[in-house]
């Protein structure tokens, strides 16, 4: 059996009011990382190489629960963020 670790994330701050941090404790091979509301519509995507953080400005958002899903070339995982204010 492989276990799958903990990527050792960190996402601030939370809850946000507009711009919530992603940074990774080391460089990570991230597919992508994408944003859901409570109903499973993508409500961002990122483009590109994701080095060790990405910013994503929340501020156009509604308020709400969102997940944060990152995608690797071998797993994906997901957190949850409360967007207010």
């Amino acid at each position: 059996i492989n276990a799958i670790t903990d990527m050792h994330v960190l996402i601030y701050p939370n809850p946000t009011d507009a711009i919530i941090h992603i940074q990774f404790d080391q460089q990570q091979d991230i597919n992508h990382i994408q944003v859901f509301n409570v109903f499973g519509k993508i409500c961002y995507q990122s483009n590109g190489q994701i080095e060790k953080e990405i910013k994503i400005d929340l501020s156009n958002f509604s308020n709400g629960v969102y997940i944060i899903q990152i995608n690797t070339r071998d797993f994906i995982q997901n957190y949850q963020v409360i967007k207010q204010g």
